[in-house]
């Protein structure tokens, strides 16, 4: 059977498990192999762009709903500024004056990004970063599922098995996912190069 949507994932699942105690935890299985994509996996297909507005006295701009890695901030002024972007720790300890201005530096404090100095006026920021829409019964599909089905069967099987206390299943399982994982990697890799890499003189 073909696994295009959400609904054919969890059928795909419960037919490889060939087990009905777990049909009710299929989906509890999917969401912990989505858990680790958003922690360890950074590919092409994750990298968005979200623009918002400063507002003049107020250093702190929401960060999108789907955020998952800062790559780069910039403001979209002429010239663009690209923003420097700061640890927590340190942005408060140089930062914690009441000095306005244009933005030089960024942080990211809970679901917020925060700048200093704190904007003078209306500025729009530009966030290059990662994202991940997980599947559900709203979110049918996404690029993951379209591209790399192998792979979420794979992931979704290792935790039900893993679940069931089934390690040699498991590991089965696992080698599939890593030698999916590994491939979509390397894939990513080579699509973000054109032609053959040449060595020139300068």
């Amino acid at each position: 059977m073909s696994i295009t949507t959400y609904a054919e994932l969890q059928t795909a699942v419960g037919n490889w498990l060939n087990r009905s105690d777990l049909t009710s935890r299929i989906p509890e299985f999917i969401d912990l192999f989505e858990a680790r994509v958003k922690r360890d996996l950074r590919v092409r297909q994750m990298e968005k762009r979200a623009t918002a507005e400063t507002v003049s006295g107020t250093d702190y701009v929401g960060l999108p709903a789907d955020y998952l890695e800062a790559r780069s901030l910039h403001l979209n002024t002429d010239p663009k500024r690209q923003l420097q972007f700061m640890p927590p720790s340190e942005y408060r300890s140089r930062w914690m004056g009441s000095e306005t201005g244009k933005p030089k530096v960024f942080a990211i404090v809970g679901d917020e990004i925060r700048l200093a100095p704190t904007p003078d006026s209306t500025y729009e920021t530009e966030m290059d970063y990662y994202a991940f829409s997980a599947l559900s019964d709203s979110n049918t599909t996404n690029w993951l599922l379209t591209d790399y089905p192998d792979m979420y069967l794979a992931g979704a099987l290792v935790e039900a098995w893993s679940y069931a206390r089934n390690e040699a299943k498991a590991g089965e399982w696992r080698m599939k996912l890593d030698r999916a994982w590994a491939e979509l990697e390397i894939s990513d890799q080579d699509a973000r190069y054109v032609g053959p890499l040449v060595m020139r003189a300068i």
